[in-house]
C-alpha cells in the first residue's frame, strides 16, 4: 500500500472529522451550515475574542442554537477572554444561563477562573480550552475539566501527532484563515499601545502595521514585518486527518457570510472526497480550490502555517491581496492597456499596483473579458502607471454570486425523510425525521388524522400523496429525492388534499420543535401541557428542581467570593493604616524623605528577575532585595549553580524563571535541568500550564520538597477564581495580571500572595518566528552552535504608510519596540523564539502609596537590556529614594488606566 493510500485509510478509520466554521453574524452562521459545516462557533454580547464582529444578542443567540440543533449541527459559544472580578461575580452566570438552558453545546474558554466557575455551576456543559491558553502539550490540560483542546497554532504536524497520542481529549486545529504573529493569548501589544486588549476581544491588529527593523543603528528591513500569510491546508487534509484531529477550524468571524459559506464549501468538498470517495483531491482540484479561496481572501497567497515549518510573513500588504489577473502592456494619456491572464467577469474589481504592492488605481469591470485579451482602460489623470505593473482582481463577482445564491439565505436548509400510512379503517399517520440522522438516536415527529375512509369514486394515488408532502414551503426543511417519501396507502383510500396539507404543516412545525429543543436543559412551557404523562411530568419537575439547585449553587458561590473579597479588603485597610502611620509624624522634609527611603523595603517579598548574569550579579547585592530570580533560557547549568551559591551566601532566596513557551523539546530540557538543579533552587516562576504540571510531577518524586511556586505574568490571574484554580495545584503565589488597574487588583483579592511588577519592560509578544532569521539571517551557526555575534535587542520602529489614515497608536518620535532572540533555546535542543518588548519602562517608583494600597505583599523588578550600573541605579531609586536616569520612556502600564 503506498503512503498516500495508507494516510487516506487511516484518516477514514480514525474519525469522521468535524468541520467547524466561524459565525460572526446570523447570516454567516446560516451560510456556513448550508455550505456543509458540522458546527459553528459564535460570540454573544460579552466576553468573546472578537468584540468587533456583529455577534449575537441573547434572543438571537437562543434562536441560533435552536436553528443549528434543528439542522443536526452544533454551536459553540466563545467566552475566550479574561474576565475581571466584578464580571465573574455579577455577570457571567446570568449571561451563560439562558444559552445553557437552550442546549448550548460547549463554551470556549481562555480564563482559568471562568473555566473553574462554569465547571462548578453549569453541570454537563462541555468546556473547550481555547487557543488563547497557548496549549502546546497534553500536560497543560491534564488537570483541566475540558473535553476539547484547541492547541496553539504554532504546533507542527509532528507535535499534533504527539499531542494526539498523549490525550484522549478531542483536538481542534485551525485549518484556514488569518494567523497572529504572537502566540494567541500572549500578546499585550494592542493593550499597552491602545488600551484595547486582545485578551478582552478588542485586538487592534498591531501585527498588521508597518515597521522598520533597526539593528545597531542600521536599517535591516521595512514593511509589514509582523504580518503573516493566511493559512490554507486544503493540500494537507489527509495528513491532518491522519494525525487524529477531531475538528478542523476555519478562522474568520470578522468576515462576511460569503466568506464563511465559500470557505466552508471548499473544505466540505475536500473532506467528503476523502471520507466518502476514499481519495484526496487531485493537484488540479487543489489548485482550483486554492484559487477560489484566494479570491475570497488572502495575504500574498497562502502558506500552511506552522504545520510544515515556520509560518511565512508577507511584507507588502496586510489585507486582502487578491489574485494576479494581468499586467499593464501600454500607457497613454488618461488610459492604460492591460493584458489579462485569466477570464474576468462583469463587475469584478481590479487594482493596478506598483512594485511595493501599493494600489495606483482601482476600478470595476463593466463587461466580461476573456483570457489573453488586451483591453484599454481609462484612468484618472495623474495616475502613476508603468508598463509591466501587475493587475490584481480583489473581487470575483461571479464566484460571490454562486456562493450567495447557494448558501446565503434566510434559513438553514435541512433534508428530511417522510413516511405516511393511509390505510382505510385506520387513522391517517405521517412521520418525519432528518435524513442523515443516526438511527440509534433518531428524533422524529408524528401526527395523526381522522380515520381513512374508502373512496366512493377516485382513490388517492401514492404519487399524489408524495407531491403534497414534498411541498415544504417556507420552512427550513426540504425533500431531497422522491425516494425520501415512503407511502403506504390502500388502493381505495380517500384522502382530501386539504387534510394532508394541514397535517403536513403541523408535522413540520412539530418536527422543528422536537429537533430544536432536543438538547434543551429546561423547557418551562411543557409544564402547562395537559397531555403530559405522569413520568414526563415528574421528569420536568425534576429538571425544574435542578434549575432551582443551579440558582442556589450560583448564589452560594458568589457569596463565598464576596466573603473572600471582604477578607482581603480588611487586609488592605490594615495595610493602608500602616502606610499612613509610617508616613505621619510632622511636616519635616527629612522625615518624609526617610519614609520614602524605607517605603519599598516594607514589602514582604522583594523579587527581581534578570535575563543576564551581569544583571543578576548587580541586583542580588542590593540590601532591598530578598528574592533573586534568573531566567533559565539563556544560561547553562553551571552558570545557574554559580548564581545559586552566591545568592545563598547572602542568605537570600534563589528562584529560576522557566521559558515563556513550553513545547515538546522545551519540556525535555526543562525537565532535565530542573532535576539536575533541584537542590540548588529555592523556587520557580512558571510561565505555562505545561510547566505547572511538570513541576507538580517532579516535586511528587522528591519527598518533603518545599519550593516556592510563583505563577508568571502569562498565567493570567485576573480574578480570584483563577488564583483559586492554581491554589489547588499547589501554586501559592502569582504575578499580578498586567491588565488590571490598582482598583481592580484590590477587587481581585489574594494580594497577600501577589507580586506586583513595579519596574521593567513588559513583553508585548511571544513568537515562534524569529524576526532576525526572517530579515537578517539566523544568528546561530549550525556548524559551531555559537551565535555569530552578541544577541542584542534590535529595535522595531513603527512607520506610517503613504496615504495611510491615522492608526490607533499615535507614535511619538523615537518610540520603538525591542526584539529579544532566544538563540539559547535552540542550543538546548528546543526551537528558537523571540520576545518583543515594550521600549517604555513600567516604573512605579514614585507611586509607593498606591502600590502599597493594593495590598500586594510582593513587588517585582524585571531587567531586560539594562547594564549593571543601570540595574543598581534602579534598585537604589526604589529602596533609597535616589534619582537615576533611566534608559527608556517611563509609564505606569494599566495601573491607573483600566483596559477595555
Amino acid at each position: 500500500m503506498n503512503v498516500q493510500r495508507r494516510i487516506i485509510t487511516m484518516a477514514i478509520e480514525n474519525n469522521k472529522i468535524e468541520l467547524l466554521a466561524p459565525a460572526g453574524s446570523m447570516e454567516s452562521l446560516i451560510a456556513a451550515i448550508n455550505a456543509g459545516a458540522d458546527a459553528v462557533y459564535a460570540g454573544g454580547g460579552k466576553f468573546g475574542a472578537r468584540a468587533f464582529a456583529e455577534n449575537f444578542d441573547e434572543k438571537t443567540m437562543i434562536k441560533a442554537i435552536k436553528m443549528v440543533h434543528a439542522a443536526g449541527k452544533k454551536l459553540y459559544l466563545t467566552v475566550n477572554t479574561l474576565l475581571k472580578q466584578s464580571e465573574i461575580e455579577n455577570e457571567l452566570a446570568s449571561y451563560i444561563r439562558p444559552y445553557y438552558e437552550a442546549g448550548l453545546d460547549a463554551v470556549l474558554v481562555q480564563d482559568m477562573g471562568v473555566l473553574k466557575f462554569l465547571n462548578e455551576v453549569f453541570p454537563g456543559l462541555e468546556l473547550h480550552a481555547s487557543t488563547q491558553m497557548s496549549i502546546n502539550m497534553a500536560e497543560a490540560v491534564s488537570f483541566m475539566p475540558v473535553t476539547r483542546i484547541v492547541p496553539s497554532r504554532e504546533l507542527s504536524l509532528d507535535e499534533i501527532k504527539t499531542l494526539r497520542k498523549s490525550t484522549d481529549k478531542e483536538i481542534e486545529c485551525f485549518a484556514h484563515g488569518a494567523l497572529c504573529y504572537s502566540y494567541s493569548g500572549r500578546c499585550m501589544f494592542s493593550s499597552l499601545f491602545g488600551g484595547r486588549s486582545g485578551n478582552r476581544g478588542m485586538c487592534a491588529g498591531s501585527c498588521r502595521l508597518r515597521y522598520e527593523m533597526v539593528d545597531n543603528g542600521k536599517s535591516i528591513a521595512d514593511g509589514y514585518l509582523l504580518s503573516l500569510k493566511d493559512m490554507s491546508t486544503i493540500s494537507l487534509l489527509p495528513e491532518l486527518m491522519e494525525a487524529g484531529i477531531n475538528s478542523l477550524k476555519l478562522e474568520g468571524r470578522m468576515k462576511g457570510p460569503s466568506y464563511a459559506g465559500g470557505v466552508a464549501r471548499m473544505y466540505r468538498e475536500a473532506i467528503d472526497s476523502i471520507l466518502e470517495k476514499g481519495r484526496p483531491l487531485s493537484r488540479e482540484e487543489i489548485r482550483d480550490k486554492e484559487r477560489k479561496l484566494a479570491d475570497l481572501y488572502n495575504r500574498g497567497g497562502f502558506g500552511t502555517g506552522y504545520y510544515k515549518g515556520i509560518a511565512e510573513t508577507f511584507t507588502k500588504r496586510p489585507n486582502h491581496y487578491g489574485v494576479l489577473a494581468g499586467r499593464v502592456t501600454g500607457i497613454g494619456k488618461g488610459f492604460v492597456k492591460i493584458k489579462y491572464e485569466m477570464d474576468m467577469g462583469a463587475h469584478d474589481v481590479v487594482e493596478i499596483r506598483n512594485k511595493r504592492g501599493v494600489s495606483e488605481y482601482e476600478y470595476t469591470l463593466k463587461d466580461e473579458i476573456k483570457k489573453g485579451s488586451e483591453v484599454r482602460a481609462n484612468v484618472l489623470r495623474g495616475t502613476h502607471a508603468e508598463i509591466g505593473m501587475e493587475v490584481y482582481r480583489t473581487r470575483n463577482e461571479n464566484f460571490l454570486k454562486v456562493i450567495n445564491d447557494s448558501f446565503v439565505k434566510d434559513k438553514i436548509s435541512t433534508a428530511i425523510l417522510l413516511e405516511t400510512k393511509a390505510v382505510t379503517g385506520e387513522r391517517l399517520e405521517i412521520k418525519a425525521c432528518r435524513k442523515n440522522d443516526d438511527k440509534k438516536d433518531l428524533l422524529y415527529a408524528k401526527v395523526e388524522g381522522d380515520i381513512v375512509e374508502k373512496a366512493s369514486k377516485q382513490a388517492v394515488s401514492e404519487d399524489r400523496i408524495r407531491q403534497a408532502l414534498s411541498k415544504t414551503g417556507d420552512t427550513c426543511f426540504f425533500v431531497q429525492e422522491k425516494e425520501d417519501i415512503k407511502v403506504k396507502a390502500s388502493s381505495d383510500a380517500f384522502l382530501p388534499m386539504s387534510v394532508l396539507n394541514d397535517l403536513r404543516r403541523k408535522l413540520l412545525d412539530e418536527l422543528y420543535e422536537v429537533l430544536a429543543n432536543a438538547d434543551a436543559r429546561l423547557d418551562d412551557k411543557k409544564l402547562i401541557d395537559s397531555n403530559l404523562s405522569h413520568e414526563e411530568l415528574v421528569s420536568l419537575i425534576s429538571s425544574q428542581k435542578k434549575d432551582e439547585e443551579l440558582s442556589d449553587k450560583i448564589s452560594e458561590r458568589i457569596m463565598q467570593l464576596k466573603e473572600e473579597r471582604a477578607r482581603h479588603d480588611e487586609v488592605n485597610e490594615c495595610l493602608k493604616r500602616e502606610l499612613l502611620e509610617c508616613e505621619s509624624g510632622g511636616d519635616s522634609s527629612a522625615k518624609k524623605i526617610t519614609s520614602f527611603k524605607r517605603s519599598f523595603n516594607s514589602f514582604k517579598m522583594r523579587l527581581f528577575v534578570a535575563l543576564t548574569k551581569e544583571q543578576f550579579l548587580a541586583a542580588f547585592e542590593s540590601p532591598g532585595i530578598n528574592e533573586c530570580g534568573i531566567d533559565m533560557t539563556d544560561l547553562d547549568e553551571d552558570e545557574i549553580k554559580e548564581l545559586a551559591l552566591k545568592t545563598h551566601e547572602k542568605g537570600k532566596t534563589f528562584l529560576v524563571q522557566l521559558p515563556a513557551i513550553c513545547k515538546v523539546k522545551t519540556y525535555a530540557f526543562i525537565e532535565k535541568e530542573v532535576k539536575n538543579l533541584f537542590s540548588y533552587i529555592d523556587g520557580f516562576i512558571v510561565c505555562s500550564n505545561e510547566e505547572v504540571t511538570l513541576l507538580k510531577e517532579i516535586m511528587a518524586l522528591v519527598p518533603y520538597a518545599e519550593k516556592k511556586l510563583i505563577l508568571g505574568r502569562d498565567l493570567y490571574t485576573a480574578n480570584s477564581f483563577a488564583v483559586d484554580y492554581y491554589h489547588r495545584l499547589g501554586y501559592g503565589f502569582h504575578t499580578v495580571c498586567e491588565e488590571l488597574s490598582a482598583e481592580e487588583i484590590m477587587q481581585k483579592g489574594y494580594n497577600d500572595e501577589g507580586y506586583l511588577t513595579v519596574y521593567g519592560r513588559l513583553p508585548l509578544m511571544q513568537t515562534a518566528g524569529c524576526v532576525y532569521k526572517n530579515y537578517e539571517g539566523c544568528l546561530l551557526s549550525d556548524k559551531t552552535n555559537k551565535t555569530s555575534r552578541e544577541c542584542n535587542l534590535a529595535s522595531l520602529l513603527p512607520v506610517a504608510q503613504e496615504n495611510e489614515k491615522a492608526q490607533f497608536i499615535k507614535y511619538n518620535e523615537g518610540i520603538c519596540f525591542k526584539i529579544k532572540p532566544h538563540c539559547n533555546l535552540k542550543k538546548k535542543g528546543a526551537v528558537c523564539a523571540n520576545t518583543i518588548y515594550d521600549a517604555r519602562l513600567k516604573d512605579l517608583s514614585g507611586n509607593y502609596a498606591d502600590v502599597k494600597g493594593t495590598g500586594c505583599a510582593g513587588i517585582r523588578f524585571d531587567f531586560t537590556d539594562e547594564n549593571a550600573k543601570e540595574v543598581r541605579d534602579v534598585l537604589n531609586r526604589f529602596f533609597n529614594g535616589n534619582a537615576a536616569v533611566g534608559n527608556g520612556k517611563k509609564f505606569s502600564g494599566h495601573f491607573y488606566t483600566p483596559v477595555k
